[in-house]
């Protein structure tokens, strides 16, 4: 399991909308605690890289810690 960081926060939640007009909102919600963090099974998806190209960078989670 990964967990998606930028700067010092953990993603926690991450909402796509569409709307009528053709333009989409990306809302994402951040925690500074890991273990509240959004958890992604592998980091070879096609949403995982669009997370990467914009700064996200994915660590390993561990039990206790994470992992670089």
């Amino acid at each position: 399991m990964y967990v998606a960081k930028l700067n010092d926060l953990y993603l926690k939640k991450i909402v796509v909308e569409n709307f009528y007009n053709g333009t989409k909102s990306i809302n994402g919600q951040f925690t500074n605690s890991f273990r509240k963090a959004a958890l992604f099974n592998d980091c070879d998806n096609k949403d995982v890289e669009i997370l990467k190209r914009n700064g996200f960078k994915f660590y390993k989670l561990s039990e206790t810690e994470v992992e670089e």
